[in-house]
């Protein structure tokens, strides 16, 4: 992945708005995870996250860490733990 300095170029950046179909986060491992969610967070994508009680939330990731995200949905702010999203769809 060509990367420099946080800022994903504009290859990165167009192959992600062409991306349509729901991230199996299952399938990725951590490492992937991490990149998938730092690029819709650096880039201040709009993504549905489908979690493990049957909720999906549209909005856009406000920060994260290692472990979890800070979801930001209509200014309102909630915490996802990593190993409870089952997919991510980049709604952009």
């Amino acid at each position: 992945m060509a990367k420099w300095m946080g800022f994903f170029l504009s290859e990165h950046t167009t192959a992600l708005h062409s991306m349509t179909e729901n991230v199996n986060v299952k399938s990725l491992d951590a490492s992937s995870l991490l990149l998938l969610i730092s690029q819709a967070y650096l880039n201040d994508f709009t993504v549905e996250i489908f979690v493990h009680s049957n909720k999906s939330y549209v909005g856009t990731i406000y920060d994260f860490f290692e472990d979890k995200i800070y979801f930001e949905i209509d200014n309102q702010m909630i915490e996802i733990k990593f190993d409870e999203i089952l997919n991510i769809n980049l709604m952009e």
